[in-house]
């Protein structure tokens, strides 16, 4: 009789328990539907919010087209401004380097009129630079100088005299903008003139960028 008593006594506590881990559960499962319905209208606000956002992008979509395309053609026109800004410029490519870089406006005379050959009645700059970036290390390609002519024709007149020298290490070309430096088109030029330059070919590159 003791025994069943225990016995009785452990299958009552052992009821209570289970029924207070049911109650448990029960709240737990309550909080996760609680917790479920915040989740469904968040996810409900948030498809709206992205339904709007497609909505406003189709119907804006035309616009910034036009506005890129608006863009590109003002990038285009500000670089057509700039290469035709620098049409009197030219810039001086593996001219010797040394002391002129103290007085490059003198060395670019002395240059022209020594070396060019070219008339002092027909050389008038208005500015005379190196390019931008690091002295060069000896055995290295010297710098660029770049040139700003008075006139047009002189710079005509230089790139001319340049492509008919013989045996001189010296070229000189148009300053174009970076820009139109990096273009597909005119990259596709270098192994053609590499191979010109390898056989001492002469050959120019014309503003927008033709092989002449």
């Amino acid at each position: 009789t003791a025994s069943a008593t225990a016995g009785i006594k452990s299958l009552h506590s052992l009821q209570q328990t289970v029924a207070e881990d049911v109650s448990e559960m029960k709240q737990d499962l309550a909080q996760v539907k609680h917790t479920m319905k915040d989740l469904i209208k968040q996810v409900t606000k948030t498809e709206a919010r992205i339904s709007t956002i497609e909505v406003g992008w189709a119907g804006n979509k035309p616009l910034i087209s036009s506005l890129a395309g608006k863009i590109e053609d003002l990038t285009e026109c500000i670089d057509t401004l700039e290469n035709r800004g620098h049409h009197k410029n030219i810039c001086i490519v593996e001219a010797p380097e040394g002391e002129e870089l103290q007085d490059l406006q003198s060395f670019v005379s002395d240059l022209l009129l020594n070396t060019l050959k070219i008339s002092s009645d027909n050389i008038e700059t208005e500015r005379v630079h190196c390019s931008l970036g690091p002295y060069p290390n000896e055995g290295d390609r010297p710098c660029d100088t770049l040139v700003l002519f008075l006139r047009f024709p002189t710079r005509e007149l230089v790139l001319r005299v340049v492509r008919t020298l013989k045996g001189k290490r010296i070229s000189s070309f148009p300053d174009f903008s970076r820009r139109l430096m990096q273009k597909k088109k005119r990259s596709k030029f270098n192994e053609v003139v590499q191979a010109l330059h390898d056989k001492g070919v002469k050959y120019a590159v014309l503003y927008p960028a033709p092989l002449k």
